[in-house]
């Protein structure tokens, strides 16, 4: 795949999924010097996979590269233009699949505690009607359930992908944001990703941030709207983003999470154990902090 036939995507927000992609979006969306596409995930990179996975199939992907480009020519010249899409974290062989396409990308990580993701993760989709089973169940059965253990589970293992993009990515290439980072010390997050992109951090945005409770239908009837896939690709085509987020603001309302008993809780901790402790080797740094406690 060439960049040849238009304009090329200087950065990719690539997840991961439930650790605040969303708000990072509308965050850079509002900055003056920054072209975010819409749809704010066009998958074009993985429209192959989804494409072939059931499960993955009711995620909308961009397929011709002719109109993944054009979502980006409206770009004002001196803009820098981005994506965000978590499923170039959650399926292997992107990292290399953008290096083609623009060797000189950055790549924006946002990492969330993996265990409070797939809480987060497995509580929308059960709201929205596209998991009936527990979360136990599908932790104590991957076989029985591969395709909803690797959404929640899998998807928390960031090392694999993480080891993909720094393979063909120098690391200052690489920027991670840490979930609790964007919650708590919400300035200076933001101010270090527009530095890293290149723009002025003084220009940002009235922040009004919260801790990233889950947004789940008001009842059931704005449960079954929300879940009708071709309702909302019909919105995303018909609608600019910032109102397809008031529409979204009036379906969805703020909801407490589940509890789960401690022994779980533990056995969620310890699948995850090896790769935690991989991660801060892996980025070169000192300890990633994860845990979502107020500071």
């Amino acid at each position: 795949m060439s960049s040849d036939s238009g304009p090329v995507v200087d950065f990719f927000l690539v997840g991961a999924a439930k650790a605040g992609s969303t708000t990072l979006y509308r965050i850079l969306d509002t900055h003056p010097q920054v072209f975010m596409s819409d749809p704010k995930e066009t998958n074009f990179f993985t429209h192959r996979e989804i494409g072939e996975h059931a499960f993955l199939g009711k995620v909308p992907a961009v397929s011709r590269e002719v109109d993944y480009q054009r979502l980006f020519e409206a770009a004002l010249p001196g803009q820098v233009r981005g994506e965000a899409s978590v499923s170039y974290l959650s399926l292997p062989g992107v990292a290399q699949k953008i290096a083609r396409y623009n060797p000189a990308a950055k790549i924006v990580v946002s990492l969330r505690d993996p265990v409070m993701r797939a809480i987060s993760h497995h509580a929308m989709d059960q709201k929205l009607g596209f998991c009936r089973h527990s979360l136990e169940a599908i932790f104590h059965s991957p076989s029985r359930y591969p395709d909803h253990f690797f959404q929640y589970f899998d998807n928390g293992l960031y090392c694999a992908r993480l080891r993909e993009y720094l393979s063909v990515f120098p690391r200052e290439r690489l920027h991670v944001i840490l979930f609790p980072d964007l919650v708590h010390r919400q300035q200076s997050c933001i101010a270090d990703l527009l530095s890293f992109l290149g723009v002025a951090a003084d220009q940002l945005p009235e922040l009004n941030l919260r801790e990233n409770a889950r947004s789940v239908p008001r009842n059931r009837v704005y449960g079954f709207l929300y879940q009708r896939a071709s309702l909302r690709s019909l919105l995303k085509r018909v609608l600019p983003a910032k109102y397809r987020a008031g529409i979204q603001a009036s379906i969805l309302s703020r909801e407490e999470g589940p509890v789960f008993e401690r022994g779980f809780m533990q056995e969620m901790y310890d699948f995850y154990q090896d790769d935690l402790a991989e991660l801060a080797d892996l980025l070169g740094g000192g300890p990633v902090v994860l845990a979502e406690t107020s500071s």
